[in-house]
């Protein structure tokens, strides 16, 4: 199992929670769960850590930001290994994926516009 340092603890105390009280609010497992999480002995899932967001208002790259850079490192190391096949697909298919890959890996090294078109 992969651990992953994270600011569960800190935001936690910065609101004067208990773990037992935050655990009720994140509705899984019991206090326990959330030590699991703070100390790094367990991985939280996507609902935990959507549910860790949406209470402090902060986003899940800050609270958990070695998952997140792991994640973006994967997924980079993937858009590449993927560009690459499509370069020789000359589909629009092809292109839209490219595009989207681009415009992933600029989120990703800071050089995004504007990270939602509405």
């Amino acid at each position: 199992m992969t651990t992953i340092p994270c600011y569960v603890r800190t935001l936690r105390r910065q609101w004067g929670f208990t773990q037992k009280e935050l655990a009720g609010l994140i509705g899984r497992g019991g206090h326990e769960r959330v030590a699991d999480v703070e100390l790094a002995k367990a991985m939280p899932n996507a609902a935990e850590i959507l549910t860790y967001s949406l209470l402090f208002g902060v986003p899940p790259a800050d609270i958990f930001p070695a998952l997140y850079e792991g994640l973006e490192e994967r997924l980079i190391q993937a858009a590449y290994t993927l560009d690459e096949k499509l370069k020789v697909e000359d589909t629009q298919r092809a292109r839209n994926i490219r595009k989207l890959l681009k415009e992933a890996l600029d989120r990703a090294t800071g050089k995004a516009r504007n990270p939602i078109k509405q």
